[in-house]
């Protein structure tokens, strides 16, 4: 009788010397795509044991490369399959260290398949590789949370059964000042570990059913509690509109005092008894509707009057020359992306920011070429020095360019909001009732 074949190890974890090049390249354009990143709890992955990450999903593909960049080891992350169907595209994804996780709503039969891919979690996991995998199986650009699924704990569970290490599940949460603006801010937040080795060992009567129930609920808890939670109920959109209103123009310094102020202002709202409730979130969302169709800014409100008005438009003008020479410069970058999300081709919002970062990372190699052989061959600068200004100059360029955007956008809010002294009444009123 034959012997069973060995199942062949995975190698998708290996720190390879050409994923590390790309690595270097990935976590550069992440750091340059954001005004501010602010990583906190690092200290809140173990050492000493097999780790899952489980991050809330709220910015599409920038979630992952944020979650990436915080540590500078490898780490393994699960994508949705019907991404692999391309080979190509399945060897690139896999070459980047992500592996297929087949959904419930792709069909039962499919879901078998991830039997396969668990054995190279697990793998992962062993050799204290953390697997990051989205706690709510899809993204959605708002401050909530969808239904936690299951998905994260079979793997921790198994992984509890067959290892002699105990198993943490780490919560991340991940906050962003924009969800469809380029060049924002974003906090990473790592918080306290859900040991669920410990967990099991602790309830060794429990069914199956209720395990999943108590981990997920715990994990939803620990994750609410890392970024600008608000239910997604009825009320979502007045809540938020308050937020957003109550705390525009305080000061705020680290971007973890930034989401202290939002959840104060949540909080003074969120009880069904808070005093002037209904008053206050019907006033807010009132407002934040008339902002919104007069194109003003909630950053327009911060005021500083005239004079720091015209400060900012003296520096606009100062820039102007700067800004239109970046936005030449990543015009194969920038000109594509900005016409596919005009153009409707891109069709989900939450998906504007990744689809920007990659035309950024992926468009810098020809871009670069470009440059270098103008700057030889036409301008007559010498290749070496070509080579070296267009590596920098690509990298700054595009980014600089939506920062200068932004900025011209915010003028012009600025510019409204001055020119509207009802809504500067309205907004006097608000802070009033706030």
């Amino acid at each position: 009788m034959e012997e069973p074949k060995k199942r062949r190890r995975t190698r998708i974890h290996r720190n390879g010397r050409r994923y590390r090049m790309v690595r270097f390249h990935g976590d550069l354009c992440t750091w340059l795509s954001y005004r501010k990143i602010q990583v906190t709890g690092l200290e809140n992955i173990p050492k000493d044991g097999s780790v899952i990450l489980a991050p809330n999903h709220s910015n599409a593909l920038m979630d992952a490369m944020l979650i990436l960049r915080t540590r500078k080891t490898p780490t393994v992350f699960g994508a949705r399959a019907d991404l692999f169907e391309n080979p190509i595209l399945a060897k690139l994804l896999t070459f980047l260290k992500i592996l297929p996780m087949v959904r419930r709503r792709d069909g039962l039969r499919n879901v078998i398949k991830n039997l396969d891919i668990q054995e190279d979690i697990l793998e992962v996991i062993g050799d204290r590789v953390p697997f990051c995998m989205f706690a709510e199986g899809t993204h959605r650009a708002k401050h909530s949370l969808l239904p936690v699924g299951k998905g994260v704990f079979r793997i921790a569970v198994a992984a509890a059964h067959n290892s002699n290490t105990p198993v943490f599940v780490v919560p991340a949460g991940m906050d962003y000042s924009d969800y469809f603006r380029y060049e924002g801010t974003s906090l990473v937040q790592f918080g306290e570990p859900i040991n669920v080795t410990e967990f099991l060992a602790s309830h060794p009567d429990a069914g199956e059913a209720e395990v999943y129930r108590a981990l997920t609920t715990m994990l939803k808890e620990r994750l609410s509690g890392l970024f600008t939670y608000i239910p997604d109920d009825e009320d979502y959109d007045a809540v938020w509109a308050y937020t957003k209103l109550a705390t525009a123009g305080r000061r705020r310094g680290a971007l973890t005092e930034r989401l202290a102020v939002n959840r104060q202002a949540i909080a003074s709202v969120l009880p069904a008894d808070a005093p002037g409730r209904a008053e206050k979130l019907s006033a807010a969302l009132d407002l934040d509707r008339k902002l919104h169709d007069a194109g003003i800014s909630v950053l327009s409100l911060a005021g500083g009057g005239l004079g720091r008005f015209l400060l900012k438009t003296l520096g606009l003008l100062v820039w102007l020359p700067f800004q239109l020479f970046f936005g030449i410069w990543a015009l194969l970058q920038i000109a594509p992306a900005e016409y596919m999300i005009k153009a409707g081709i891109i069709k989900d919002e939450a998906f504007y920011n990744s689809f920007r970062y990659g035309l950024y990372s992926l468009g810098y190699p020809l871009t670069l070429i470009l440059w270098t052989l103008l700057g030889t061959f036409v301008f007559h600068c010498g290749f070496w020095l070509s080579l070296v200004a267009s590596i920098v100059i690509t990298y700054l360029a595009f980014p600089a360019f939506y920062r200068g955007l932004e900025c011209y956008r915010l003028w012009v809010s600025d510019l409204k909001f001055l020119l509207r002294k009802d809504l500067r009444e309205a907004f006097r009123k608000f802070k009033e009732l706030a």
